[in-house]
């Protein structure tokens, strides 16, 4: 048992010595049972939220009304959460309703699949079962607790969760669940809002066949909705943009991906890409990067405009860029490419790293004494200078200023 087991177990055993009934909950006990290593436990009880915090002092309620405490145990955080029934939701995503005091059956019931409904007695070391889990593990199965039409009109994200849970798994969608999917594909917006799709696609990225998974969302009917462009797209189109991507490594952003899979026609949905989706600013830059790294290899293979690559190489984000630009060639032109990247990045480093650290070879102050006075020319001699000792390969300096004397801008400016 692991070290946050034990702290689960030690609230559970509190709860219980309190007269109220306590178990683990969803996902930690499917994932225990298909021996996958998890330290995110949530705790389902007979207690209420008031309760709940009467017993534990470091506390605080999240979602009080539907019966969710937090609580804090020796430095660790978990949530627990009163058993319920929901008696009626609101836009296919939320309840509006619920039903506290509930049974352990019951509140598995109103759970998503079955593979999540199982709790975990850490007393007694066994499993409670209401729904079929155990057996649909073995089978490999995912399929909704009950029928899968009501589960999803309760709430449009379980769809997605769905292909989640399958592709994280290695398992299928059960045939009722996954045509109950296909009839609801349409239903998904906008009862889910583009934040919580965002984060269920971020999360399937985190599994092992993100680009199969992406595949399945398009046979049924769900990655069209969610990308509008992608809708009229034909399998094979798809196929083909999607190939080469399931070799990228885990470090390639799920953006980053996305952003392959449009047709060059659909370049205003790509920019947007990140607002549209509600992603973070930081994710939206991966795609203004790509975008210009992708556009100036296009127009400059042979890395011969030194100055602008070397702009370009400076940014944290061009490995994973170059790693996605040369996923879909052949085995001979990426080995090509990658040696000519290589190359070429071995002769700029220094330069590349100078960028990087904000510093210059020529600065400020040396055109100053150079009788140049701050303002917008200056700026533009200070891009020349950094320009010339990119384009020429000059280490110090003095390389550089002589060569800024030589230029016919300089000369001209002092004419």
């Amino acid at each position: 048992m692991s070290h946050v087991e034990r702290l689960a177990k030690e609230i559970v055993t509190e709860l219980r010595a309190k007269g109220h009934i306590a178990y683990f909950a969803g996902g930690f006990v499917r994932d225990r049972l298909l021996g996958i290593p998890s330290s995110d436990i949530d705790i389902a009880t007979s207690a209420l939220p008031n309760e709940i915090a009467g017993i534990f002092p470091e506390h605080f309620l999240v979602g009080a009304q539907f019966g969710v405490c937090v609580v804090r145990h020796k430095n660790h955080t978990f949530e627990v959460a009163t058993f319920r029934q929901d008696v009626a939701y609101k836009d296919g995503r939320r309840p509006t309703e619920v039903l506290l005091r509930s049974t352990p059956e019951e509140d598995a019931k109103r759970r998503d699949f079955t593979v999540n409904g199982m709790f975990f007695d850490p007393l007694a070391e066994e499993v409670l079962d209401f729904v079929g889990g155990q057996e649909d593990l073995k089978r490999q199965v995912i399929r909704t607790i009950g029928k899968p039409q009501e589960r999803f009109e309760e709430d449009r994200l379980r769809m997605i969760r769905a292909v989640r849970f399958a592709y994280r798994l290695g398992f299928h969608i059960e045939e009722d669940t996954r045509q109950a999917i296909i009839t609801f594909a349409d239903t998904l917006l906008p009862s889910v809002s583009m934040e919580r799709i965002w984060q269920e696609l971020t999360k399937i990225r985190q599994g092992p066949k993100f680009t199969e998974a992406l595949l399945e969302m398009y046979h049924l009917g769900l990655l069209g909705i969610c990308l509008p462009p992608l809708r009229s797209l034909s399998l094979n189109a798809l196929q083909g943009h999607i190939k080469g991507l399931e070799a990228v490594s885990e470090k390639v952003p799920t953006i980053l991906i996305l952003s392959e899979l449009f047709a060059p026609e659909d370049l205003a949905f790509v920019l947007g890409l990140g607002i549209y989706l509600r992603a973070s600013k930081e994710e939206t830059k991966w795609i203004e990067t790509f975008l210009e790294i992708k556009g100036h290899y296009a127009r400059d293979p042979n890395f011969t405009n030194r100055y602008e690559w070397a702009q370009l190489l400076a940014s944290r984000r061009s490995k994973a860029c170059f790693e996605v630009l040369f996923c879909k060639l052949d085995r001979k032109e990426h080995k090509i490419a990658h040696e000519r990247l290589h190359t070429f990045e071995e002769s700029i480093t220094s330069h590349v790293e100078r960028i990087r650290k904000k510093k210059p070879l020529c600065q400020a102050k040396d055109l100053q004494e150079l009788g140049i006075v701050p303002g917008k020319k200056m700026g533009q001699f200070l891009q020349l200078a950094e320009r010339l000792a990119i384009e020429h390969d000059l280490r110090s300096r003095e390389e550089v200023i002589q060569k800024l004397l030589q230029d016919p801008a300089w000369i001209d400016f002092h004419s």
